[in-house]
């Protein structure tokens, strides 16, 4: 971005200098109005002078022989390539022919220029439709053009370049060629008349200037001469005034140009430096944003593994109060105490058994399946629910869950960690729309399974193996906590 705002800056001083030099090099070229003397009617004489009507003259008439020369002896001998050779040249004739007339139309009789531009217009309006003689809609045009002139007659309007229309054309060119011939002829001596009578006669200011030297041959040294030389330096005065006047508005014109591009240069200069602290806020915002959601990240994290600490230490107490609950020592009755076990010896009384506390059979499970789960592989055997229980259970709902061995299933039975088979979830269990279902069945699903990727395991399912077969069925149903 900066390399660009240099280059904006370098491109904006170069037009700067460019357009004081330019505005400098037309106060030296462009004259003041009042600076020229030459009135409209001199201009008009000068652009139609005889001489330059003769040049132009002689150009149209030369292209003209040229086309004149094109046009075949024969019919036979008119195709294609000849009419295209035709058109090329007439198009040169009738520019030629334009600008001669553009000059001379103060100067010369329009009558002649009339009639050769009427009849040029013709001949490059028959020659310019026949731009294809195998095509027949381009030959019927030229036909049609033909029997407008009276060269063609109605029946020979075929749409086919035969014999006969190309005599046809062939005479409308000659005819037509003739009738320029001619007036050009006439506009060639009306041209030499007025190039004699320009030689021959001299402007009417020269004229007055030659009488009035004759008469007045010492009227220099005259005093009452005087007068009118003052009249007649009275138009260079007002010429200075005019070009003084105009010096003073180019010199301004300058001047505004000149703070208009220091404006513009400086305001590129602090466009520059706004764009600079922009780009520098932006290079700070995703710096910003990645600390926010790196941090947001490590809070989430943090909550996840508090969430599954707590869901942990609540089966632990769920399991110590069920342990407290059965393990409930013998008390003895009425008002008979003793203080020691010794003493119920003694005195002849059977000392009860003190039971010692239960464990909770699937506390090791739970404990190892969320702490470190591949310790519990070399027991685990990798189980589905078979496609026929599932069918089954479709069709009635108080059917129990059936599990087959499966390589890739998506549950483990743990057999000899206790007396009972456990069934735990695999590790990294994605929760799809197809096997959602099954999740239900089996165990008891605290949180979104839908919507969450972590799970704790709070109670294995207990499953019992169908004899003489690889499949377990669901006996009770375990729980998880999806976060």
């Amino acid at each position: 971005m900066g390399r660009k705002m240099e280059k904006n800056k370098l491109n904006t001083l170069l037009i700067g200098v460019l357009t004081l030099s330019l505005l400098v090099g037309c106060a030296d070229q462009i004259e003041p109005p009042n600076a020229s003397n030459t009135s409209p009617s001199e201009s008009a004489n000068k652009t139609a002078a005889p001489g330059s009507i003769n040049s132009l003259f002689s150009d149209f008439v030369s292209s003209f022989h040229e086309f004149k020369e094109s046009i075949p002896k024969q019919a036979d001998n008119i195709d294609n390539t000849t009419l295209d050779d035709l058109n090329k040249k007439l198009n040169k004739v009738k520019n030629n022919f334009d600008i001669f007339n553009k000059s001379s139309q103060e100067s010369l009789s329009n009558k002649n220029i009339e009639d050769i531009n009427s009849n040029l217009e013709k001949i490059i309006l028959v020659v310019g439709s026949l731009k294809d003689t195998s095509n027949s809609e381009n030959v019927k045009n030229c036909q049609n053009l033909l029997l407008k002139q009276g060269y063609q007659t109605q029946k020979e309007v075929t749409g086919n370049f035969g014999k006969k229309t190309k005599e046809n054309l062939l005479k409308f060119l000659t005819e037509n060629n003739s009738t320029v011939s001619n007036k050009i002829e006439s506009l060639t001596t009306q041209i030499n008349q007025k190039i004699t009578q320009s030689d021959n006669s001299l402007p009417p200011l020269a004229q007055q200037t030659s009488d009035s030297n004759a008469k007045k041959p010492n009227s220099a040294s005259s005093p009452s001469t005087s007068p009118k030389t003052s009249k007649s330096s009275s138009p260079e005065s007002i010429e200075n005034k005019a070009n003084f006047l105009w010096l003073i508005i180019l010199s301004t014109i300058l001047m505004v140009s000149t703070v208009i591009s220091i404006i513009a240069i400086s305001g590129l200069f602090n466009l520059e430096k706004k764009v600079k602290e922009l780009e520098k806020l932006e290079k700070r915002k995703p710096k910003a944003n990645q600390e926010h959601k790196e941090s947001d990240r490590q809070v989430l994290d943090k909550v996840d593994e508090l969430t599954r600490q707590v869901n942990i230490l609540r089966t632990q107490l769920s399991n110590l109060e069920d342990r407290s609950s059965t393990n409930k020592t013998y008390s003895p009755p009425g008002n008979y105490t003793s203080s020691s076990p010794t003493n119920q010896l003694d005195r002849g009384i059977p000392q009860q058994p003190v039971r010692q506390p239960s464990v909770s059979p699937y506390l090791k499970v739970v404990q190892d399946y969320n702490s470190d789960p591949n310790s519990l592989l070399k027991n685990a055997i990798k189980v589905s629910e078979t496609e026929e229980s599932i069918s089954r259970r479709r069709s009635d709902s108080s059917q129990p869950v059936i599990l087959g061995k499966e390589s890739n299933g998506n549950y483990w039975v743990l057999t000899g960690v206790s007396s009972t088979d456990w069934l735990v979830p695999k590790i990294n269990l994605s929760i799809d729309p197809y096997n959602i279902e099954t999740v239900y069945s089996l165990f008891t699903c605290n949180g979104q399974p839908e919507y969450s990727h972590k799970l704790t395991l709070l109670k294995p399912a207990r499953v019992s193996r169908v004899s003489g077969r690889d499949e377990w069925q669901l006996e009770e149903r375990g729980e998880l906590q999806f976060i």
